[in-house]
């Protein structure tokens, strides 16, 4: 058994494909102005804070 779409199905298909499409790349832009705050932000904390060294608690300390 065939489903056929009729003229306006089709056309409403390939409307709402278009519209998630630019939707989508439209948040891409939006989100990408935070990360470059964000990315900013990490340069300013990193400069600020530095991670202290690893300890290492199984070994022995040297008496």
């Amino acid at each position: 058994m065939t489903t056929e779409f009729e003229t306006w199905h089709v056309v409403l298909i390939i409307v709402v494909v278009v519209c998630v499409i630019l939707g989508n790349i439209s948040l891409l832009k939006y989100a990408n102005k935070f990360n470059t705050v964000k990315s900013k932000t990490n340069e300013l904390m990193g400069a600020k804070s530095e991670e202290p060294e690893h300890v290492d608690a199984n070994k022995k300390a040297d008496d």
